[in-house]
């Protein structure tokens, strides 16, 4: 069975960013399931180079994302699209999520509780959230009251200032630029960055010490 790209990331909790995502060829992934749930810290991801177009299963993805605040999905393609069971589920900090055209084919889908305890959701036109409208019929650009939904069209996604983005580099993880996922407990390791220690200056007094050891000898 082909997973793709699910439980990629599944419960890393420590993580605030996660850079290099553009290095992941998505372009032949089924499944996005289970991505980056429970990252319970995450406060952005950058999916704009993500093409989605294969994939059939995006359920849980970003399921208990608690710290997020938005998410761009503009670049998503779901014409394949059948599962998006808990997808954006727990996501209870999010208020925005962009999406383009091309994530509107969601008529067939399985999306049981899509939107579960998304409490301070938006649509673009101001629709709330409302605990009785969880499922895909509301996985739509918001049309106000005649055309209700949760999304906000790109178009109107609001410019990130300079300061946003320097701000948001603090505590981000860089993935691998050949890798295209971590398969195990070992490799997590292995792209964790950890500074190196500085190296010990010799103090004064104690570089005084060995110029008088070399003098007596």
């Amino acid at each position: 069975m082909h997973l793709g790209f699910s439980i990629c990331f599944l419960d890393v909790a420590r993580w605030k960013k996660i850079k290099g995502l553009e290095n992941f060829d998505t372009s032949k992934n089924r499944s996005f399931g289970d991505m980056f749930a429970f990252c319970t810290n995450l406060k952005e991801l950058d999916l704009i180079s993500f093409d989605s177009s294969y994939s059939t299963d995006f359920s849980y993805m970003f399921q208990a994302c608690t710290n997020l605040q938005s998410l761009d999905l503009s670049n998503f393609n779901t014409e394949k699209a059948e599962h998006y069971t808990g997808m954006f589920s727990k996501c209870e900090n999010i208020k925005s999520i962009y999406v383009s055209k091309s994530f509107e084919n969601t008529s067939s889908a399985v999306s049981v509780s899509m939107f579960n305890e998304c409490p301070n959701l938006v649509g673009g036109m101001g629709t709330i959230y409302d605990p009785a409208f969880i499922d895909a019929t509301a996985a739509r650009i918001d049309g106000g009251s005649e055309n209700p939904g949760y999304f906000t069209d790109i178009k109107d996604k609001p410019a990130e200032s300079v300061a946003d983005q320097t701000a948001s580099d603090e505590s981000a993880i860089d993935i691998p630029t050949a890798g295209d996922y971590i398969e195990d407990e070992s490799q997590e390791q292995q792209i964790e960055t950890t500074a190196p220690a500085p190296a010990a200056t010799p103090s004064a007094d104690n570089a005084d010490d060995e110029e008088g050891t070399d003098i007596n000898n």
